[in-house]
């Protein structure tokens, strides 16, 4: 069954932004009825070549996605015959014929651990969702700034903890602006670390075409980070995550 669905809506500049954050357990795999609802005929025909746990994170994220797509256009829709196409930077973005869908213009997937994180827009947005895990040395290293490593005690005394933060909101950023790995990810700079309502707000600024950012992060478990990537503006509001069961 479904367990802990979380819904994110926030408005920034005139733009309704929906996030959905989906858990799925395994055995909604057998579950005929909602594959039928959430997936093509293709999408069904890729899910059956993965195995556990790569299928449960695809399907999480397929839900994810199509779930916020709907609650962006606000008109009912067929959501087996939304496709999700891959542009070459690796962006996803929606196929379908019904011209509400273009509302959505700019989408965003992240899946980890059973856990489907997505968001659909009217302008760039990136997420990304990680789990809390013992890293190698090399890796804050390789993320990170000097004057970020000098952080690594300010927020979390875990520093497993930390690299996690790092990473998650590096990786939104990247994903938002479709650069992925082509540019070092120590280069996506946090600037500023801002905590409120259990979640945090960080600035960050890139060597990219667009170059700053506010990413949203909320740990939507004791060892799972999700992130929102979107532009910088003046009036970019903080998001809200509203979370039910």
């Amino acid at each position: 069954m479904l367990h802990k669905f979380y819904h994110l809506a926030a408005f920034c500049d005139n733009t309704y932004m929906r996030i959905h954050v989906r858990g799925v357990s395994n055995n909604l795999l057998t579950k005929q009825d909602l594959l039928d609802k959430f997936l093509s005929n293709s999408e069904k025909n890729i899910i059956c070549e993965l195995s556990d746990p790569v299928a449960t994170d695809w399907l999480a994220g397929r839900i994810s996605v199509k779930s916020a797509v709907l609650q962006m256009v606000k008109v009912p829709l067929q959501l087996s015959r939304l496709e999700i196409g891959y542009f070459n930077s690796g962006q996803p973005y929606i196929e379908h014929d019904d011209k509400t869908v273009s509302q959505a213009n700019h989408i965003s997937i992240s899946h980890r651990d059973g856990v489907g994180v997505s968001a659909a827009s009217e302008r760039l947005v990136g997420v990304d969702v990680e789990t809390v895990q013992r890293r190698d040395k090399s890796m804050l290293s390789y993320i990170s700034s000097s004057k970020e490593r000098e952080g690594t005690n300010q927020y979390f005394a875990d520093p497993n903890m930390y690299v996690t933060f790092l990473w998650v909101i590096k990786e939104a950023v990247m994903k938002a602006d479709g650069c992925g790995l082509s540019i070092p990810p120590a280069s996506v700079s946090i600037q500023s670390v801002l905590p409120y309502n259990e979640q945090y707000r960080v600035r960050v600024s890139a060597p990219l075409p667009i170059s700053h950012w506010c990413v949203d992060v909320l740990m939507i478990t004791e060892n799972v980070f999700g992130a929102v990537a979107q532009p910088h503006h003046e009036k970019t509001e903080t998001i809200n995550w509203n979370i039910t069961l």
